[in-house]
């Protein structure tokens, strides 16, 4: 069976858009390979922002590979209201923690996790 991958931008608080739906608080750090992370996938469903944003950052072909099932990059800013990542009610689910990336430069943690238990 093959797995669904949700990936992210969230600011510290929770949200995913500002107010007004905007994402310029979103900084893309240099570091961050794009190009690798695409190729660990096969498919990949985004919206036209995103995949724009994508192809500016080298993502290309992809593989078929098996991927990770959350993933999540914390950008350091607090929008103080927006569009949250989990609109209420949201179902519970156990996490573990697979992966960590540390972005020194932007301050971006991106943080890979399995679902335990949803």
């Amino acid at each position: 069976m093959r797995r669904v991958v949700y990936s992210v931008a969230s600011s510290l608080d929770g949200c995913i858009a500002g107010p007004n739906d905007e994402f310029d608080w979103i900084v893309t750090d240099p570091e961050i390979d794009f190009g690798a992370l695409f190729r660990r996938f096969d498919t990949v469903l985004m919206g036209r922002k995103s995949y724009e944003a994508a192809r500016r950052q080298g993502g290309g072909a992809m593989p078929g590979l098996a991927a990770y099932v959350f993933s999540t990059a914390v950008v350091p800013v607090l929008l103080g209201g927006g569009r949250p990542l989990l609109e209420p009610p949201a179902a519970r689910a156990t996490l573990r923690l697979t992966k960590h990336t540390l972005y020194s430069r932007t301050g971006t943690v991106l943080l890979d996790y399995g679902v335990v238990k949803g």
